[in-house]
Formats: C-alpha cells, structure tokens, sequence
C-alpha cells in the first residue's frame, strides 16, 4: 500500500512538471545578459535618460534567437542589439515537456547617473575652429535673405561621429538649406560622445546669431 501511495505521488510529479512551461533563457542567465549588453554595446545616450529599455526575443525549439521588437526603437542599436543576441547562446523553452518556440520579454535597466560623467560629444577641430569655419562658409551665402537674426540647431552625433539634423528654431527653409550643407561636409569629422568608455549617441545644440 505504501509503494503504491508512493508510485502514485511519484507518477503525479512527473506530470506536473511535464505539463509545466518553462520560458527560454540564455544559457548565461538573465543578469549575465544584461551586463554584457551594458559592457559591449553603444547604448545610445537617451537610454540611459529612460533609465533603460525593454527587449522581446523569440527563441525557437532548436535554441536559434532572434531579437523581434525593442521599445524604444532606434535602427542602429536595433541593428547592434539583434547580432548580439543572435550570436548569445540560449536554451529553447518548453511545454508539457517539448522544446517550442516562444517569446519573452527582458527589461533591461540603466544607471541614469552615469549620464553626469558622460564624455560629450566634440568637433575634432575644436569647437572654436568648428565655429569660425561655420561663419566663414555661412558669410558666402544669401545669409542677409534670411528671415531671422537668430536660430538654435539641434542635432544628433551618432556612435560613429556622423551628424543627423533633428530640428532647427525658428523654422527658416534657406537657413536649414545652408546649415545641412555645411554639416554634411563635416560628416564623421565629430568624436562621438561617450559613456563608460564607450561611443553612444547625443545630441548638440548649435546657436547660431548673426549681427
């Protein structure tokens, strides 16, 4: 009777944990994951502003990942991000005891206050020499024609130094003109700005008055 009772409970568990799902994972675990991501990859500036993001991997029976969404998205990291996780090795998950494809979702938190000792981002002719040879270019063009004596450009140096305009006030289409055309001559001449050591993406402001 005892062994019976004792087969019977045996038997239970079994299937208990048979018809239990079981998330996928990568083999390093979870906080090993998350600290890699920190310590290898250029996380862009405003992440650490967010305090962090939010990452979905899909990892199918046989143990392939694949990054499938990330909140908040930008392409570049999104790009980084995807072959990171696609060269991690990860344990498929399972339910009622067969390996399946699943999704999961992984926050992934950042110290807001390593933003104070960021390195910021700089012209690698110096930022006096950067301003000057603005004013030098901006005096060959039509300058009296536009609408304002003043403007604030605001735009993102990116891991790589190159330079993307976000926005410009007050709105003036020849002012614009002229600005991304200087800029664009001064693609990749920026030292990105860093965090750890490491590249990550900001912002600039640029003000701009003319006498």
């Amino acid at each position: 009777m005892k062994k019976t009772l004792l087969l019977i409970l045996f038997l239970t568990s079994l299937i208990t944990n048979a018809q239990r799902s079981i998330e996928p994972y990568p083999k390093q675990g979870i906080e090993m994951l998350t600290k890699q991501i920190e310590e290898k990859l250029s996380i862009p500036y405003s992440y650490y502003e967010k305090e962090g993001f939010a990452m979905q991997v899909t990892v199918d029976s046989l143990s392939n990942a694949k990054l499938t969404s990330l909140d908040p998205y930008t392409s570049l990291f999104y790009k980084e991000l995807k072959k990171f996780v696609e060269n991690t090795e990860w344990v498929a998950g399972k339910n009622n005891g067969l390996a399946n494809t699943q999704t999961i979702l992984i926050p992934v938190k950042l110290d807001k206050r390593k933003i104070a000792n960021m390195e910021k981002a700089y012209p690698k002719e110096g930022l006096n020499a950067f301003y000057e040879s603005f004013v030098k270019y901006i005096s060959t063009t039509y300058y009296r024609s536009f609408k304002h004596s003043s403007y604030s450009v605001m735009f993102e140096v990116d891991e790589k130094g190159k330079i993307n305009i976000n926005e410009i006030k007050p709105v003036d289409g020849g002012f614009k003109f002229e600005v991304t055309r200087f800029l664009e001559r001064k693609t990749e001449l920026w030292t990105p700005a860093k965090i750890d050591g490491k590249p990550v993406k900001s912002t600039f402001t640029l003000p701009i008055k003319f006498q």
